[in-house]
């Protein structure tokens, strides 16, 4: 049997900005929430990352077509000045 990818699923940890996105709230009030245990999140480094779960019991089930397709060595590209 193949193994299906995993690409396209959602990841079980999201960053500030996009359960910022998610919620339509502001980093900051991100921040509080894990403060307040209402978001299941950690500390790697310097960086957030808030477990998908606690969000989804907070709002429901997370759109599956919000998130991207993991890339694998894509480059960043420069925003010019009409992009």
């Amino acid at each position: 049997m193949a193994r299906t990818s995993n690409i396209f699923k959602k990841p079980p940890l999201l960053t500030t900005k996009e359960v910022s996105e998610l919620l339509r709230i502001q980093r900051a009030k991100v921040y509080d929430l894990v403060k307040q245990g209402v978001l299941d999140g950690f500390k790697i480094g310097a960086d957030w990352r808030i477990k998908s779960d606690s969000v989804e019991k907070l709002i429901g089930p997370l759109p599956t077509d919000y998130f991207q397709p993991l890339s694998l060595g894509a480059k960043k590209q420069k925003k010019g000045k009409y992009n």
